[in-house]
């Protein structure tokens, strides 16, 4: 089957979807998303009984922060390209910025630290769980989207 051919079979039948259902769908999907991850997360580890004062702690936005400018560029981009004709500027610069920022505060940390204690900064003490813990936690949330997606 050729590109044309498969274009005009899905097409075929197909009327204008109603405005804005694909926002809301990505929304139920994200707020569903969340929702089982937070889930799994008080399941599998419980919330920290100091989490207000953490919160108070620049570390912890620090932590937030990267990850969220990403998640909301991928977001925007995502829409952005649903929608026919919208151009998609600068997309790189939400996801280049955050990551290159982590990876000079990394390195400058690496370089102030002793040369002892520079592997255990690199691995920490869960290295062998963390990206299991990390990749559970992502799971519900990258179904839910993909489940918009389709």
């Amino acid at each position: 089957m050729k590109t044309d051919e498969l274009i005009a079979l899905l097409a075929r039948d197909a009327g204008p979807v109603p405005a804005g259902v694909g926002e809301r769908r990505f929304a139920a999907a994200l707020s569903l998303g969340i929702l089982a991850a937070l889930a799994w997360v008080q399941g599998a580890f419980g919330i920290r009984a100091d989490l207000p004062l953490v919160m108070a702690t620049a570390d912890f936005w620090q932590k937030v922060a990267m990850p969220l400018a990403v998640a909301v560029t991928g977001l925007v981009v995502v829409f952005r390209l649903g929608h026919p004709g919208a151009r998609v500027r600068g997309w790189w610069l939400g996801v280049w910025l955050p990551v290159s920022l982590l990876w000079i505060w990394a390195a400058v940390l690496l370089w102030m630290a002793e040369p002892a204690a520079r592997m255990p900064l690199v691995l920490g003490t869960t290295w062998r769980t963390c990206v299991f813990n990390v990749t559970a936690t992502a799971l519900p949330i990258g179904i839910a989207l993909l489940w918009a997606l389709r």
